[in-house]
């Protein structure tokens, strides 16, 4: 019998016994739905992880904190990690040593901060650090007697105004809208940090009654706060390690101090590409350091996200099996009312594989009418999931631009899923259907036909 001879026959068949085989696709229909939306809430959620981690930075880039057996860091020790294979860059920041008390002051003392997150970096390799300057020039090089920094964002914010009482002395800059959410419009400072020179004062950490060690300040350029690169980028400031050098050899003779503390605050490494950050990684940690990776973070989520993906199509898979059930229940009692019909069939000389797959083929084909109806209803699901989520909070994009940017989808159904979807209920289809068409085969065909 050939494959459309048989096509036909099963379109047939179901046709005559529409309200079975309507209720019967139904149950395929609900379980291939489930799966599918279930694992497609999984997908939005691993899509979002890996949206949010790409934009928190450089997934090749491996921040190094310090050595696992408490030392601190010492400057020179970034080079030891260019010697580890597959690593491009390896970067360090500086500060000053920590039992150092640092603060600056601007307008003849009028606005004072008595706490700043300060780095110094390599000048020759300011862009490589990342720091994205939106005001000004990246240049750290000294030309006078003054230090060139770059400043934070809201470096600003962290001076309190001398002049004004305690509890208004300084200007917040948390200021929210009315859905709670922080409004992108922030108080103007007491002064422009950018715009005037200032005066970093260093205490003497032997003598806290001495005169202070006093630089003058000269701000260069203006970076975007980015927490990624570090929080000197919103709260702080940057020099280069060169001047940090100088300030702390100036500062040790004045204050008697024979051998300060050099510490380096952070290292940061980048990987030649995201496949080797692992190798890196665990190499570094074999020679004593603490390591932190976007890497090491995404591999977590995404175990995550798979596990939840299965427990989701899990859930959804049982209402599968009750559709495959169903499925079986109705071949069989279809080869009971057909009895005669296969008789007659077998008598005319129908071989008993046509026979077989004649029944395989009408239990596939409601497999493959309720994926099929499964699909446009994960389709209209997804959608509607989707909208929900656009619509919790305002958006000044169209729903459309929304439903089709990626990390924005709290439902995702790629084209894989679907094809796996309807081969899967197809699948489910013809299993269920063995065991009746197996039945159909070994009825005797004089019996069938004797058969009322």
């Amino acid at each position: 019998m050939k494959i459309h001879d048989l096509f036909a026959m099963a379109v047939s068949n179901l046709k005559q016994r529409k309200s079975r085989t309507l209720l019967t696709s139904i149950g395929v229909m609900i379980g291939c739905t489930s799966i599918v939306v279930m694992v497609s809430i999984g997908f939005g959620l691993s899509e979002s992880m890996t949206t949010m981690l790409e934009g928190m930075g450089d997934l090749r880039t491996i921040q190094i904190y310090g050595k696992t057996d408490g030392k601190q860091m010492k400057p020179g020790d970034e080079k030891n990690f260019l010697m580890v294979p597959n690593v491009s860059s390896s970067l360090s920041k500086t500060a000053f040593p920590n039992e150092w008390m640092t603060g600056v002051s601007a307008s003849n003392d009028r606005y004072k901060t008595d706490w700043s997150m300060m780095a110094a970096v390599d000048a020759s390799k300011i862009k490589e650090y990342g720091y994205e300057i939106t005001d000004g020039s990246d240049s750290l090089i000294s030309t006078n007697s003054t230090i060139p920094i770059l400043v934070g964002e809201n470096f600003a914010y962290n001076f309190r105004d001398t002049m004004r009482p305690l509890e208004s002395g300084y200007v917040d800059r948390w200021v929210f809208d009315e859905n709670g959410m922080p409004s992108e419009e922030k108080p103007e400072p007491f002064f422009d940090p950018f715009k005037q020179d200032m005066k970093l004062s260093i205490q003497n950490p032997e003598d806290l009654n001495a005169s202070p060690y006093t630089v003058t300040l000269h701000p260069v350029g203006l970076m975007k706060e980015d927490y990624n690169i570090g929080q000197e980028s919103s709260d702080g400031f940057v020099m280069s390690d060169t001047d940090l050098k100088k300030i702390i050899k100036e500062a040790s003779e004045k204050f008697g101090i024979k051998k300060p503390d050099e510490t380096v605050s952070q290292i940061r490494v980048k990987a030649q590409d995201i496949e080797a950050v692992e190798d890196v990684e665990n190499a570094i940690k074999q020679q004593g350091y603490m390591t932190s990776s976007m890497k090491s973070i995404r591999d977590s989520m995404e175990d995550q996200s798979r596990m939840t993906q299965m427990i989701l199509g899990g859930i959804g898979a049982i209402s599968l099996i009750v559709a495959a059930i169903g499925i079986t229940n109705t071949m069989i009692m279809s080869v009971s009312e057909r009895t005669r019909e296969i008789g007659i069939m077998k008598a005319l000389g129908c071989k008993t594989g046509d026979i077989k797959k004649m029944f395989l083929s009408e239990a596939g084909m409601i497999g493959v009418i309720g994926g099929i109806s499964g699909l446009i209803l994960s389709y209209l699901i997804s959608i509607g999931i989707n909208y929900i989520t656009y619509s919790m909070t305002p958006r000044e994009e169209s729903f459309f631009t929304f439903l089709f940017t990626p990390g924005n989808r709290a439902s995702v159904i790629p084209l894989w899923l679907v094809v796996f979807a309807l081969i899967f209920s197809a699948m489910v289809g013809v299993i269920s259907g063995l065991i009746p068409a197996n039945r159909s085969v070994k009825i005797s065909a004089l019996e069938a036909i004797r058969r009322e």
